[in-house]
């Protein structure tokens, strides 16, 4: 776009679909790390102590 090569519509998709791509290789790779728990705080901020103590509970055993 900033070298007159491509129209700006076509440029934003092309960044929304590659930003996708991306965030969907990291959610990959994550997976195959080692065991994660995921927590969804904007579904359930009341989790928020729990995962406190679990966090806790985890750094006492190392």
């Amino acid at each position: 776009y900033l070298h007159g090569q491509a129209e700006l519509a076509n440029c934003v998709a092309l960044i929304k679909q590659h930003s996708r791509h991306f965030a969907k290789r990291q959610l990959t790779y994550f997976r195959n790390q080692m065991p994660t728990h995921w927590f969804d705080l904007v579904a359930h901020p009341e989790d928020k102590n729990a995962i406190v103590t679990l966090v806790q509970h985890w750094l006492k055993q190392r």
